[in-house]
């Protein structure tokens, strides 16, 4: 494999891994928002 290659794959790999890196971090905050919804919700209910 050429050098053009290789720095190519990387940079693919690196674009990747910041995809996924950001995929994770939004779910987790969604998982935040919907956890916090749902403790909002059932103190609601409770009044």
């Amino acid at each position: 494999m050429d050098r053009h290659v290789m720095k190519k794959k990387k940079f693919y790999l690196y674009k990747k891994g910041v995809v996924l890196c950001l995929i994770t971090i939004i779910q987790r905050k969604c998982d935040k928002i919907v956890m916090k919804k749902q403790e909002n919700d059932e103190q609601m209910e409770k009044k």
